[in-house]
């Protein structure tokens, strides 16, 4: 392990402990803090380390990711004065998997540089399900070039790996995704909803609909959920009326 980084990751929720679950299974030496401890819990006992505090967690990190809910809390934990960019050692990178802003994206980006560290955005997307099985897509706000150091990592937990190369585009091209998942999804409700009321065969409705252009990732993966009656959540309902705000305070 000494020639692995060492890594610190902030925020181990639905998405961030499957996240940090693989990161930890590859090998790197992983520390973790959370609001909640009990969510740490299960990393803990797999080896990773605990700290008390977001600064104790990334204090000796040379790579800090991070993942909580609201770019208010990202914007808290990097740039307030006992924020990463204040604890964190020169020369680590920080990454921020958190759906957010695309402008403070590029504020923080800004000010890393300035202070002789690395921060990129780099939100993800594929659900839980995505996490847990480590397939999920980062959408990254820097070139191939900057992750090179750790790309690695990043391969751990995403089978896709898109770079756009500047602070917040990453923030911007994430937006621009949840902006098509949030039609798709109401499309598909609203369509399997009338073949219900016209009598259809809801499967049999479904396959039509997959051979042509309507359609999308919402009736190939989250109808078969339905039909089954699991309506399970994979996201916070919150989360993602944020992401839609978020795309038309941008827009």
């Amino acid at each position: 392990m000494a020639n692995k980084l060492s890594v610190a990751f902030i925020g181990t929720g639905i998405m961030g402990a499957p996240i940090a679950g693989h990161i930890l299974d590859a090998g790197y030496p992983v520390t973790v803090n959370n609001r909640t401890k009990s969510k740490a819990a299960a990393l803990i006992q797999r080896g990773a380390v605990w700290a008390d505090t977001p600064a104790d967690a990334a204090a000796n990190a040379d790579v800090v990711f991070t993942m909580v809910g609201y770019p208010s809390e990202v914007e808290e934990l990097y740039l307030a004065g006992d924020g990463l960019l204040a604890c964190t050692k020169p020369g680590a990178v920080l990454i921020d998997l958190t759906t957010s802003s695309p402008e403070l994206a590029r504020d923080i980006a800004e000010a890393a540089q300035v202070s002789g560290r690395m921060a990129f955005d780099c939100p993800v997307t594929g659900g839980e399900s995505g996490a847990i099985a480590g397939t999920l897509t980062a959408i990254v706000g820097a070139t191939e070039n900057d992750i090179a150091p750790v790309r690695d990592i990043l391969a751990t937990f995403a089978a896709n790996i898109c770079c756009f190369d500047g602070a917040g585009k990453g923030q911007a091209a994430k937006l621009a995704n949840q902006v098509s998942l949030g039609a798709c999804m109401v499309g598909m409700a609203d369509a399997m909803a009338f073949a219900e009321l016209s009598g259809l065969d809801l499967e049999k409705t479904r396959q039509m609909i997959l051979g042509g252009t309507g359609k999308s990732g919402a009736m190939e993966s989250l109808a078969t959920k339905a039909l089954d009656g699991d309506y399970k959540p994979g996201f916070m309902v919150e989360h993602f009326i944020k992401d839609l705000r978020l795309a038309l305070a941008y827009a």
